[in-house]
């Protein structure tokens, strides 16, 4: 495949920056390489950034899901010692009628 030629403003300054560190860099064999490389750097990062982002919505979706179960549990908890407090306040009536019942004869 051929290579494209894409032509890129900067400052002066800018450009001497990014010289001085391909002269400092053998690894950077000239300015082309050095852009292309930071190009290739920043859209690899900016992609596994959106595989954390998937990573982190489905461990949040996770822990809702959790939160979720546990509050239910929590609510049938509660409904079942409503009942036991019910069928308690029951079985008090029930033991003080016949304590009244013995002391009335």
């Amino acid at each position: 495949m051929k290579n494209k030629v894409i032509s890129v403003r900067v400052q002066e300054d800018k450009k001497d920056r990014w010289k001085e560190h391909v002269e400092e860099n053998p690894e950077m064999r000239n300015l082309t390489h050095l852009i292309n490389s930071a190009v290739e750097k920043y859209i690899n990062e900016y992609e596994s950034d959106a595989y954390e982002d998937e990573d982190w919505d489905m461990m949040v979706m996770g822990s809702l899901d959790t939160v979720l179960n546990r509050l239910i549990a929590i609510q049938n908890n509660t409904e079942e010692i409503n009942q036991m407090q019910a069928t308690y306040e029951q079985v008090e009536r029930m033991h003080n009628d016949l304590i009244d019942d013995r002391e009335v004869e």
